[in-house]
C-alpha cells in the first residue's frame, strides 16, 4: 500500500509541477513580452519622449529671443552712447529690454533645470534618442 501511494505522489509531482512551471513561465514570458513591446514600440517611444523634444525646441526659440534681446540691448548703447547721457525714456527702454531679458533668462533656466532634472530621472538612457542632449546648460555657462 505504500508503494503506491509513493508513486501516486510521484505521479502527481511529476505532473503538476511541470504544469504549474508551464502556465507559470508562459504567463511571464508573454508580461515580459508585452513589456518589451511597450518600450520598443516607435509611436510609444515618441510619446514617452515628446515633452523633450518640445522642451527642446521651446529653450532654442527662447535663446533666439535672448540673442535678440541682447543685441537690442547692444544696438541701444550704440546709438545713444554711454548710459550717463540718456534722458529718461532712453533709460527706461533701456531698462525695460533688461527686465524682460533677465526674466526671459531666468525662465529659460527654470525649464532648463526641469528637463535636466526629468532626463536625470530616466532609468531608461540606453534608449535615449540620440538628438536629444543629456543635460542642457543654463542661460550663459
Amino acid at each position: 500500500m505504500g508503494s503506491k501511494k509513493f508513486a501516486l505522489f510521484t505521479l502527481v509531482i511529476l505532473l503538476v509541477i511541470p504544469l504549474m512551471f508551464a502556465t507559470t513561465g508562459c504567463g511571464l514570458a508573454a508580461k515580459y513580452i508585452a513589456t518589451g513591446e511597450k518600450i520598443l514600440d516607435p509611436e510609444k517611444a515618441l510619446q514617452r519622449w515628446q515633452w523633450f523634444y518640445d522642451t527642446k525646441a521651446f529653450l532654442e526659440g527662447q535663446a533666439d529671443v535672448i540673442e535678440q534681446y541682447e543685441k537690442s540691448i547692444e544696438e541701444l548703447k550704440e546709438i545713444n552712447g554711454e548710459p550717463q547721457g540718456w534722458d529718461w525714456q532712453t533709460k527706461d527702454e533701456y531698462q525695460r529690454l533688461v527686465a524682460t531679458r533677465d526674466g526671459i533668462i531666468a525662465n529659460y533656466n527654470r525649464v532648463a533645470q526641469e528637463y535636466n532634472a526629468k532626463m536625470r530621472d530616466i532609468t531608461r538612457s540606453f534608449i535615449r534618442p540620440p538628438e536629444l542632449p543629456r543635460e542642457i546648460p543654463n542661460w550663459g555657462e
